[in-house]
């Protein structure tokens, strides 16, 4: 168990932009590495300052990986996939949905029978909101990577989330359980490769 002598820095982030603005700043000290496993992940203004941010680490020689749900951020996986491809971020989705355009002819039955058979584990989904700093400062909390929790971008609507920053040795712990789910996603989408391609674009 955790105790707080356990850590060297407790801040507690209120609201979307503090928290969003504390990252900013956080990926611009960054040294060696920026991992980042979160639910939903929207493109709109908020995180595309984010990503702008995250390129610029990369082009300083920092390793950066973003993991994002399947589902959680679904209508955004292919604009991240262009974005990660152009700027050289590591990215990876867990448990990507099964839908696809390119499925036609003698696959359809196929595709429908593998597809009804997933269903099943539709629901085991990452609701991690989780980023490291060259393992030594974390954010953990509730916040998803999207302008809603902004209220300077969302107004009053904005919804209300909170965050923590921690700062000590037990961050490696957050950085192992990342890389868990890192190579999981990966042996999830062999996985699924291998039994079931008319499933994958």
């Amino acid at each position: 168990m955790l105790l707080p002598q356990d850590w060297t820095k407790i801040e507690l982030l209120f609201s979307g932009d503090h928290y969003f603005t504390e990252l900013i700043s956080a990926f611009r000290n960054a040294q060696k590495h920026i991992q980042i496993e979160t639910y939903i992940f929207n493109i709109d203004t908020v995180t595309r300052q984010l990503l702008e941010e995250l390129a610029k680490a990369r082009q300083r020689g920092l390793r950066v990986q973003l993991l994002v749900d399947g589902f959680g951020s679904f209508l955004s996986i292919p604009s991240l996939e262009v974005f990660c491809k152009r700027h050289q971020l590591e990215f990876r989705v867990y448990q990507p949905l099964p839908f696809s355009s390119h499925v036609s002819g003698r696959s359809f039955w196929t595709y429908i029978f593998n597809l009804l058979r997933i269903f099943r584990g539709l629901n085991r989904r990452n609701h991690r909101k989780v980023v490291v700093i060259d393992h030594e400062i974390a954010f953990v909390g509730s916040l998803n990577w999207t302008h809603v929790h902004s209220r300077k971008s969302f107004g009053l609507r904005a919804w209300r989330d909170t965050a923590v920053c921690v700062k000590g040795q037990p961050v490696e712990i957050l950085s192992q359980s990342f890389k868990v789910s890192w190579y999981r996603a990966l042996k999830l989408a062999l996985k699924r490769f291998r039994k079931k391609p008319p499933l994958l674009r």
